[in-house]
């Protein structure tokens, strides 16, 4: 049973997927999902599973926190594993269940069965508001830092248009 830090009053009866997302500034911020949420988001969207190599998935498996005895009982082909998308990752994805299939998978040259939320899915499946913010504050952020290191904006924001004075001047450092 994972501790859930008392000023988050939620109840959960199923299982948890907590990921700590390191910033840059050395700092992390972590988010925990309700994988029967997530199951239940995928069922009521009709969200089809489809086969997907386990190397397609891999990137998003934090394999230091597997328990590396129970992916060698696991098998991958039982069970659908679900997959989120998640933009602020380089590999635009995370693995909210299914990582020790995913990693065994992988090991065997196997492929899963997976379902794939879309990125408002995934906020849904969060266990609470608190980290819904959290992801909020990380995107802003990470888009903000975007624009004034290199001038470019990024695609969510086509209507901020930089003036020539703000194109000229350097970087903030």
């Amino acid at each position: 049973m994972r501790v859930i830090p008392a000023r988050i009053r939620t109840v959960v009866t199923g299982e948890i997927y907590e990921r700590i997302f390191d910033l840059i500034s050395g700092g992390h911020y972590r988010l925990l999902w309700d994988v029967d949420q997530a199951q239940k988001i995928a069922s009521r969207s009709h969200v089809l599973p489809k086969t997907i190599p386990a190397t397609d998935l891999l990137d998003g498996v934090v394999t230091k926190d597997l328990d590396m005895s129970h992916t060698n009982n696991v098998d991958p082909s039982q069970g659908t594993v679900i997959v989120a998308e998640f933009p602020l990752l380089p590999e635009g994805f995370v693995v909210i269940d299914g990582n020790h299939r995913v990693y065994r998978a992988y090991h065997m040259g196997a492929s899963v069965s997976a379902v794939t939320l879309n990125e408002s899915q995934m906020l849904d499946a969060l266990l609470h508001d608190r980290f819904r913010l959290y992801y909020a504050i990380h995107w802003n952020i990470s888009r903000w830092v975007t624009i004034e290191v290199t001038g470019n904006i990024p695609s969510p924001y086509p209507w901020m248009k930089l003036s020539p004075d703000d194109l000229s001047q350097p970087p903030l450092t």
